[in-house]
């Protein structure tokens, strides 16, 4: 296990760790391959496709990473120790909150929400990665494999590709009604009955005392510490508390 004290990243991670993640879903993911302390924490859900594309990088590198997989049913995203740490990422900070349901999960179109995975820990940057296209060239161009998994010929070709998965509308619209509407076929909307308002629900209740005012206070010159009044919860957010992935 890395030193967390050395810094405030890490002290974060560890919190999340502790608090967020039940011992049960906590592994060490190739340890018998790799001897050496994982350089990664990855938090996930094990069905979402956002989370898979990462993990399929991480294989695909070779890389030994600690495994938290949450639990979406227990809606331990929404945890504010896991919030805090997922908005001390560039992603976070640099760009803007979603603020509507779009049936996407691409950040770049649909702007950055602070409840859903994946979220990578890079322990040897000490930063934090949010979104999962973000994340996924963040390993590659910090490894050694980058020209194996990215040719220099085929960048703009793969970028391409990469920009076409990202885009399109999420599989969550199957389980998650649209509030403004819902116009799933009746066996979506009989399966997955009351999903979207057990979302809200938790939300409201986590984060009915001033829990976001408390990660806010602890990063209070970060530039996530300004544009994070706008994702707290306000009239309009149940749009988008449907979110498994980005």
């Amino acid at each position: 296990m890395q030193d967390d004290t050395n810094s405030a990243v890490g002290q974060l991670a560890s919190r999340a760790r502790e608090s967020v993640v039940p011992q049960g879903h906590r592994r060490l993911v190739d340890p018998e391959i790799h001897g050496a302390e994982p350089e990664f924490d990855l938090y996930y859900f094990g069905f979402s496709i956002c989370s898979n594309k990462v993990r399929a990088v991480l294989g695909e590198l070779g890389a030994a990473w600690r495994s938290y997989e949450l639990d979406p049913g227990s809606h331990e995203n929404y945890k504010p120790d896991y919030v805090r740490l997922r908005l001390t990422s560039a992603a976070a900070q640099n760009g803007s909150f979603a603020s509507g349901w779009e049936g996407g999960s691409s950040v770049t179109e649909s702007g950055f929400d602070a409840l859903v995975v994946p979220t990578l820990v890079d322990y040897r940057s000490w930063e934090v990665v949010a979104d999962s296209l973000s994340i996924c060239l963040h390993l590659v161009r910090t490894s050694s494999m980058a020209q194996a998994l990215i040719p220099e010929d085929l960048q703009t070709d793969i970028h391409a590709q990469l920009d076409i998965v990202d885009q399109p509308p999420h599989v969550a619209l199957l389980y998650g009604a649209n509030p403004d509407g819902d116009t799933r076929a009746y066996v979506y909307r009989r399966i997955f009955k009351g999903e979207h308002l057990a979302k809200v629900k938790a939300a409201e209740r986590l984060y009915a005392r001033p829990a976001i005012s408390a990660a806010v206070a602890h990063w209070p010159s970060h530039p996530w510490s300004r544009p994070v009044a706008k994702w707290m919860p306000r009239p309009g957010w149940r749009k988008w508390a449907m979110g498994f992935g980005s």
